[in-house]
């Protein structure tokens, strides 16, 4: 995976979110979640989450607390951003054609990690 490059002027809140996530996907993916600019990033990514909440009807938005829940180990809360996110992608599907990534591979891959995540 490439370093993502950075980004300091932001649309908004929901803009920074995204470039966090993009920049602590890496951090996580390569194991290099401890170093102190990873720990920055996920401080001020904890901030905005919880700045905006928890459920305002929005897949990104929990794509946004998965992630989160994943770096710090609370399974339980992963499962329920996970679950979240699945009942908004069925709600979407259920008004609509696919939307993007947003299909029923996508929805079943969904309900298989929660799957396996319950698990543990």
């Amino acid at each position: 995976m490439k370093f993502p490059t950075s980004c300091d002027v932001f649309l908004g809140d929901r803009d920074e979110l995204n470039e966090l996530n993009r920049r602590l996907s890496y951090f996580y993916v390569e194991k290099l979640i401890e170093l102190t600019e990873s720990i920055r990033a996920l401080e001020r990514f904890e901030f905005l989450l919880n700045q905006i909440g928890t459920d305002d009807g929005s897949i990104n938005l929990q794509e946004h607390w998965v992630l989160y829940h994943q770096i710090t180990g609370n399974i339980d809360s992963e499962i329920l951003h996970r679950e979240n996110e699945i009942r908004l992608v069925q709600r979407l599907l259920s008004i609509g054609e696919p939307i993007g990534p947003f299909n029923e591979t996508y929805l079943n891959r969904l309900i298989e990690i929660v799957t396996s995540l319950k698990k543990m």
